[in-house]
Parts: C-alpha cells; structure tokens; sequence
C-alpha cells in the first residue's frame, strides 16, 4: 500500500499540515488499513522539501512498531523529488513500485492500494469516535487571497463562506478554482458546498485569471518531453479537434491523467489540455456504439 503525502498541485499544503499536526492518526490509519485488508506493508510518500513531514512520521513509526497491529513488513518512507506531478496516482505507482499501471487500469491491477494520507486520517478518527467524514481540511490560497491557510471546514460549507473566514480577497477575484491551478475546477457560484473531495480553493486575481490567446503550433516538441505518461499531446490535440477517434486511441488519449504540464510549457499557448479532454469524451462516446 503506498500513503500519498505527496501534494500533487502548487499552493496545496493541506496533506502537508495533516502529516504535521495529526501524525499519530496517520500511522493509525495506515495499521488499521494494512490489518483489514491484510496487506503486509506499506510506504509513505513524501516529497524532499518535507523534511519536518519525514522526521514526525518517523518517530511514530518507531513508536508504532512495538504493537500488535504493526504491519508484517513494517512501514517505511520514500521520499521523492518535489517536481510536479509527483503526487499524481500512475506517477506514484510507477516511482515508488516502479510498477505501470495498464492503459485503462486501476492500481489493484498492479496489485497496489494507493492511499491520501488525509483519507487515511479519517480511518483512524472513525474508529476512535464512530463519527463519519463530516469536515476536511481545505488550503485557501491564490493571488487573490489576503491571508492563505489550511482550514478545518464542514463539508458542504459555501465556498465563498470559507474563503472569507480565511480573511476574504485583498484583490478582486478573476477565477474560482475548486482544487489546484493545474487540474481543479473553475466554478462560477461561490455558494457551491466544500465536496468532500476538495483539498483547495484557488482564487486568482484578473491577472493570473486571464487566459492567453493560442497561436500556431510551431512543432518545438516541449509539450511531448514535459508529459510525464510519454505521450505526444500536440498530435492528440490535434486528433480531438478533428474528432479522429482512431487517431485518438492509437496514441494513447485514455493514458492522460490531465495534469496539464503540456498546455503549461506550450510557448503557443496551445489549448492541450482542454482539447485532450475532449478527445477523451470522443473516445469514451465512441465505446458506448
């Protein structure tokens, strides 16, 4: 079983404040877990500019190791280079197992369970109170943002609640993304609830909001050596505008996990990202007859 501690996206530091301030219900967690499903180990993955994470974690492993429910193999931490996206699932499998995950595949393929460590949290809270997951740590932070901080939040408080308890906007907000600036999701009613599934409110001010106008692609090839599953975005791209579905499965559209490196590094500010998803829906339709 691999713990993802790892934060996937830029601004979050929610999984960051769990390790640091819940650490004993962690490694709880991660017991309770391993002992249910009888599974002998399990690796905590963490990033390298987390060390204050890496030394907490340790001393309650030690701690931990000495009871009953340790599991066989013990538990152990992998720290891994801080470069995005680190934190991402199949990225995770493949550095710490150095297993890869099939196109179309879940972890349990490969015979991984991967766990984020706020889940794992919650696990062991349950067992000690039988209450079920009723709140979740959000990181409120953007360009907009006047004070950013990690909150304690019910699910299903509005978004534009939780922002102002967070000490509101110094800077009028241009966009509202619910989960980080590379994969979250924009949304355009701050009385949307807190899912539980969010670990962020981005709010960018007009500025960062404003999305650049795309040109020609000029064939320089930094979109194909920035993605992290092999692919060449820039022929998908141009497969989903085309709706060439065959074109779309030859390459291998299924195997993005849309982590938006490619539309990040395009010097043509090239829509990837948003046209690849649709190559997805292209795909997925097409299966459906």
């Amino acid at each position: 079983m691999i713990i993802n501690a790892a934060e996937c996206e830029p601004y979050i530091t929610s999984d960051h404040r769990i390790c640091l301030e819940y650490p004993r219900q962690v490694i709880k967690g991660i017991m309770l877990t391993c002992h249910y499903l009888n599974i002998p180990e399990a690796v905590i993955a963490i990033e390298d500019n987390k060390r204050d994470v890496v030394s907490v974690l340790k001393a309650e492993i030690d701690q931990a190791a000495a009871t009953p429910d340790y599991p066989e193999k013990g538990i152990s931490i992998k720290v891994l280079p801080t470069q995005y996206p680190t934190g991402a699932e199949k990225i995770l499998i493949r550095l710490v197992n150095d297993r890869v995950v099939p196109e179309g595949g879940l972890p349990a393929d490969v015979g991984v369970l991967v766990q984020n460590v706020g889940t794992i949290r919650y696990i062991a809270e349950y067992f000690e109170t039988g209450m079920p997951l009723v709140n979740k740590i959000v990181t409120i932070d953007g360009s907009a943002v006047s004070q950013p901080a990690n909150l304690e939040v019910p699910i299903g408080a509005a978004i534009g609640e939780v922002v102002e308890k967070s000490g509101g906007c110094k800077l009028e907000a241009g966009k509202v993304i619910m989960g980080g600036p590379m994969m979250g999701v924009a949304i355009d009613d701050l009385s949307r609830p807190i899912l539980k599934h969010n670990n962020a409110i981005i709010v960018l001010d007009e500025k960062d909001a404003t999305l650049p106008k795309e040109i020609a692609c000029i064939q320089c090839g930094r979109c194909t050596r920035a993605c992290p599953m092999l692919l060449m975005p820039t022929v998908l791209d141009m497969a989903a505008r085309n709706q060439d579905c065959d074109k779309l499965n030859k390459y291998h559209v299924m195997n993005c996990i849309e982590c938006g490196c490619c539309t990040y590094v395009c010097p043509s500010k090239r829509y990837l990202l948003q046209n690849i998803r649709i190559g997805k829906t292209i795909v997925r339709q097409a299966s459906k007859g």
